[in-house]
């Protein structure tokens, strides 16, 4: 599968460079949206349809349904090829988290990614670091290959989220690969929108 001209990127092996590959890619999706015309509910919706799309072949996804949102689903501001390279998940349930991926085996059955979002308040950016370290503690004492939170800057300083989620992450003691995405709250007319992600990981694991 070509990742540079599709959308549809899977995990395999659940890895660093996997883990920014995937950061990439669904930054480069997030960009063909047309944002004001989007929710958080819808954004939410995104986030949730991408990243089960992501399973790989064999793999469990596990999410809330999805939400029938009208003219206020994602899909509604989203190009034609984009809404179709993305299906609509087939989950019925939450499992621990907003979303997980598993295998599901008696033998070496396993959780291989847990995902968190969390939009906090657009008009405090304190409140908002508050609800995604709330919400991240819970991914940090998970055992998963890889771990994924999903926030929104006020301004587009990703820095301080990503700074007390490292803090929590290292307090937990917690060395897995974390995937960070930022989908700020979108500006005022005229501003640039800029999604952004990265990768914590350990020094031995980043090239």
């Amino acid at each position: 599968m070509n990742h540079e001209t599709r959308s549809q990127f899977v995990f395999t092996k659940y890895r660093v460079d996997e883990l920014r590959q995937c950061g990439d890619q669904f930054v480069a999706d997030a960009l063909k949206l047309d944002v004001p015309g989007i929710t958080t509910a819808g954004y939410t919706e995104f986030v949730l349809d991408w990243f089960a799309m992501t399973a790989p072949r064999g793999a469990r996804a596990d999410a809330r349904p999805v939400q029938r949102l009208g003219n206020l689903n994602w899909r509604h501001a989203a190009p034609e090829t984009l809404a179709l390279e993305i299906p609509p998940r087939k989950t019925s349930a939450e499992f621990l988290v907003d979303l997980c991926h598993s295998i599901p085996s008696p033998r070496d059955g396993r959780i291989t990614l847990v995902l968190e979002s969390e939009w906090g308040d657009a008009r405090s950016q304190q409140a908002s670091i508050l609800a995604v370290v709330h919400d991240a503690a819970k991914v940090a004492h998970m055992t998963a290959l890889a771990k994924v939170i999903v926030f929104a800057s006020a301004t587009g300083d990703h820095q301080p989220f990503l700074d007390a989620v490292a803090k929590l992450r290292q307090a937990a003691g917690d060395s897995t690969p974390w995937l960070c995405i930022d989908l700020p709250w979108w500006a005022a007319p005229g501003a640039t929108w800029e999604p952004w992600a990265q990768v914590l990981a350990e020094s031995s694991e980043t090239p």
